[in-house]
């Protein structure tokens, strides 16, 4: 039942409309038009697909030579825990490699790393500047076991960076491309008075120059590139190139610095 007082006309109790009424009108359900969003499908904005970047890994890198547990690091750089494992395990083999010059791994000075402790802070400034700069990035790092086997090949434990496949010539090309260095911040020497055809072709091709007699330079004068051993079992490698980084250049690159940023090449599959 309707109460009476909703069939009769209302009257304001305030002065100002005290001479005049009101009436309330009602919603005709069947005359409104249906919003063509209410209640559809609705569809969750897709998001980029997360990558992963030099910079990424270079900050991860510098982090950890700072003593910044994994997982903090990880975080710091918006990086997988996963993935900064697969760091950290590329620099514990560049480390294993550069600690064979040590009688055994108890006489290591660096508690942390041998190469991240010997990189001056004021370069890693530079450096972390550079990445900036490189904004590809990849979805997913390099396999575990193609990082290792490239860097177990191309890396000596006095940080030459040793090429005796025409992939380690693209990949150092890439290297020094990528991080605006020049070519003559580094010099390739040759382990061999007679250099191959194969590794000419190979220099040639990535234009990278190869010194024969490096005897007339003081700084490379006596220079022996390190030796490398691959297969199983394995067998030294009597043909190779070592990439030996300049000082005196003025970019002023060291060795440690250029096996760090082959370890992100590395890790980044050549990117």
């Amino acid at each position: 039942m309707v109460p009476e007082l909703a069939e009769r006309r209302v009257w304001s109790t305030t002065k100002s409309q005290a001479k005049r009424g009101f009436t309330v009108d009602a919603f005709n359900l069947d005359e409104m038009t249906k919003d063509p969003a209410y209640l559809g499908e609705y569809v969750i904005p897709v998001q980029p697909p997360r990558t992963i970047t030099a910079g990424q890994v270079l900050r991860l890198l510098h982090l950890l030579g700072q003593g910044v547990p994994l997982e903090r690091a990880a975080f710091r750089t918006d990086m997988s825990i996963s993935a900064g494992e697969e760091v950290l395990n590329a620099l514990n083999v560049i480390d294993t490699i550069l600690r064979r010059r040590l009688k055994s791994l108890a006489e290591s000075p660096h508690p942390v790393s041998d190469l991240l402790s010997n990189i001056r802070p004021a370069r890693w400034v530079v450096l972390v500047r550079r990445a900036n700069d490189l904004t590809a990035g990849v979805p997913e790092l390099a396999p575990r076991s193609a990082v290792d086997e490239l860097l177990k090949e191309m890396v000596g434990p006095s940080r030459h960076i040793l090429l005796h496949k025409e992939e380690h010539f693209k990949v150092l090309k890439g290297v020094l491309t990528a991080w605006n260095i020049a070519t003559e911040a580094v010099t390739l020497v040759s382990a061999r008075k007679d250099l191959h055809p194969s590794l000419a072709s190979y220099a040639e091709k990535h234009q990278l120059p190869v010194s024969i007699n490096v005897d007339k330079d003081a700084e490379l004068s006596g220079l022996q590139v390190d030796s490398v051993e691959v297969g199983d079992p394995p067998v030294r490698v009597q043909h190779r190139v070592g990439a030996i980084a300049r000082r005196t250049y003025q970019e002023r690159l060291s060795s440690y610095e250029l096996v760090l940023l082959l370890i992100v090449s590395a890790l980044l599959d050549g990117q």
